[in-house]
């Protein structure tokens, strides 16, 4: 099963929902990451993905490079 990634927000009182229903029955791994987003009107998730590094560090991965196999 593929690992889904979400950025939610926790209210005033520290609570956070989340519905997952298609996970019924299952257990699940919840992680609790804090993320600061400073998003600015049109800011793309491209763009929020290269400022988090996400981008770099796929690309770096040697186990990503599957083009140095051919």
């Amino acid at each position: 099963m593929e690992a889904q990634r979400t950025i939610e927000h926790v209210d005033s009182n520290g609570q956070l929902h989340i519905d997952l229903d298609q996970y019924r029955d299952m257990d699940v791994e919840v992680i609790i990451v804090p993320v600061k987003l400073d998003v600015h009107e049109g800011e793309s998730k491209t763009e929020l993905q290269m400022q988090s590094g996400f981008v770099k560090e796929l690309l770096l991965d040697p186990a990503e490079d599957v083009w140095n196999e051919l």
